[in-house]
């Protein structure tokens, strides 16, 4: 048997209690996306798109770095968060960040967050410049509550300033 119904709710109000709120982000937020399992990516993308986000998709740390130099070539907005996986044939995750181009954690730099399969016990194992090239480390499977809470939350240790996030009216509860 199959039951279906239909219900209309109306949104909930705000429910502003605290007196500091996330970082707004910007509309639209530019994100790239590195991972050389195909499906991996799709399913990346589609959560990234879910939240609005431009996403462009890079299936390897190479085609990463070459995305990153075209859009700085072209004068385009560049990217704002970058996800990349950590096993990659090839160039992994870490030589993928450790050849972008460095600019410090500023306001300016993309949000660089890490995804990978291995657990948080593996980037205990790397170097602590390593992990300093990290705005966020996320561990598989990954939602888009995930991928938002990572962006919000390395622009907040950025020291972003506590103006509320805007949200579609769709995305409220």
């Amino acid at each position: 048997s199959t039951f279906a119904f239909t219900i209309t709710l109306p949104v909930a109000p705000d429910q502003a209690t605290s007196a500091t709120h996330p970082p707004a982000l910007p509309p639209g937020l530019q994100v790239l996306v590195v991972d050389d399992n195909p499906m991996a990516r799709s399913l990346l993308a589609t959560m990234a798109e879910s939240l609005h986000w431009q996403v462009d998709l890079a299936a390897s740390g190479a085609d990463a770095l070459a995305l990153i130099q075209q859009r700085a070539a072209s004068g385009q907005v560049p990217f704002q968060a970058i996800f990349v996986d950590w096993q990659m044939p090839g160039m992994d995750g870490w030589e993928t960040i450790t050849q972008m181009p460095q600019s410090s954690h500023n306001a300016e730099a993309p949000v660089v967050v890490m995804v990978t399969s291995n657990g948080r016990e593996m980037l205990a194992q790397r170097s602590t410049d390593d992990q300093a090239r990290l705005d966020g480390f996320l561990v598989k499977p990954v939602t888009a509550s995930m991928l938002f809470d990572a962006v919000v939350d390395a622009l907040a240790a950025r020291g972003h300033s506590g103006a509320p996030a805007t949200v579609d009216a769709a995305l409220q509860p």
